[in-house]
């Protein structure tokens, strides 16, 4: 009889009704004024992604994880998403979405738990071969190709399948040279990728050097201005952080009450999507920002422990990879909010508005629980 992890699972129900109260509540003026619609309408959507979000974890916990060991279940799977991506970057809204009986799926939102199960098979098919740099680079490629893909227009998510990549082969027992040598080749990738684009390079230079310091020291500066005047984004991209920092001022110890915030009046932009902390931090203050970073410390605590517990190693890594995944997702979200780094639209997992990535994070969830109803000491 298989034992499911309450405390899991009470954590991922907490954080889920806690993302439906404050969707709805940094939602219902916007949707009216700026949408046209019922002040409802983003709360109903968001109440659907997640019912079907934890339809899929349900599912995916029932599934033995062991069947994603499979060389059929593994390359099917990084394959589709793969296909769906490239799909998106050549014909999806913005490069990222792909529409579907009226709603928009980002399929990169998926390279996730993929990317964790190919390369948690691989860790296990390599043994001692994980250190031949020959063998291990061609299995790689997979990888390499998806976050290029997914890099092209969302280099957060493909950020993501790197630290999902670092987390497994380190685990593996990757030689440190070799995993400091990926990074700086991700890194040096991640550069070009932010160069690549005006608006992605202003996002940064806003945030770093808003003076031009740098490029005025090189003799770069007219250029500078000329490349970022190209960017779609222009004025101070650091507006939204700032007023997501307004809005957790506010806020103080125990925040302004439910529904009580103002920055969401059309102030803060994306207020119950990639900012939907911030109104927590308005609404509920320092102390509700703390019980969202508690949540997410009980996902890594359990996840962390079946990792330890899983009756083998490709239970090991496949919990590993997932549970820093989700993690690392919030934090990062974190720092935007707190204007500890560039803008970048990274979702709050299992808070934010949005289906893809409310489906994906529950299907990790599913998996990670998987793990831990088929260890020994569940």
């Amino acid at each position: 009889r298989l034992k499911i992890d309450g405390v899991l699972f009470g954590a991922v129900l907490v954080l889920t009704v806690l993302g439906l109260v404050f969707v709805y509540s940094a939602s219902a003026f916007v949707a009216v004024e700026r949408y046209r619609q019922a002040s409802h309408y983003f709360f109903v959507r968001q109440l659907i992604y997640a019912a079907t979000g934890l339809g899929l974890l349900v599912l995916f916990s029932l599934v033995d994880y062991r069947w994603f060991r499979s060389p059929q279940a593994v390359f099917l799977g990084l394959g589709s998403v793969l296909g769906t991506v490239t799909l998106a970057a050549v014909l999806g809204s913005r490069g990222r979405f792909l529409e579907a009986f009226g709603a928009q799926v980002q399929p990169s939102e998926f390279a996730k738990p993929a990317t964790a199960i190919y390369l948690a098979w691989l860790a296990v098919e390599a043994r001692e071969r994980i250190q031949d740099v020959r063998w291990l680079v061609p299995r790689l490629l997979p990888v390499g190709l998806l976050c290029a893909v997914i890099g092209y227009r969302d280099l957060g998510n493909a950020a993501m399948v790197a630290v999902i990549t670092a987390v497994v082969l380190f685990l593996a027992g990757l030689r440190w040279k070799h995993l400091m040598i990926m990074g700086a080749l991700a890194a040096v990738a991640a550069c070009l990728g932010i160069v690549s684009e005006p608006y992605r390079l202003k996002r940064v230079v806003d945030h770093l050097d808003p003076q031009h310091r740098l490029a005025r020291a090189i003799g770069q500066e007219e250029w500078l201005r000329q490349y970022l005047a190209r960017s779609p984004i222009q004025g101070d991209t650091g507006y939204q952080a700032h007023q997501a920092e307004l809005a957790i001022g506010a806020g103080g110890l125990a925040g302004r009450g439910i529904m009580q915030g103002t920055q969401k009046l059309l102030f803060l932009p994306e207020a119950h999507t990639d900012c939907i902390y911030a109104i927590v931090g308005e609404e509920l203050g320092l102390l509700g920002t703390l019980g969202v970073l508690a949540g997410f410390g009980v996902i890594f605590w359990r996840g962390s422990l079946w990792a330890l517990r899983a009756p083998d190693r490709f239970g090991t890594y496949l919990s590993a990879a997932l549970t820093v995944g989700i993690v690392v997702q919030a934090l990062l979200n974190m720092t935007v909010v707190l204007n500890l780094g560039p803008t970048k639209g990274i979702p709050m997992p299992l808070l934010s508005y949005g289906g893809s990535c409310m489906w994906s994070t529950m299907v990790s969830l599913g998996m990670i629980m998987s793990v831990g109803a088929r260890s020994e000491s569940a």
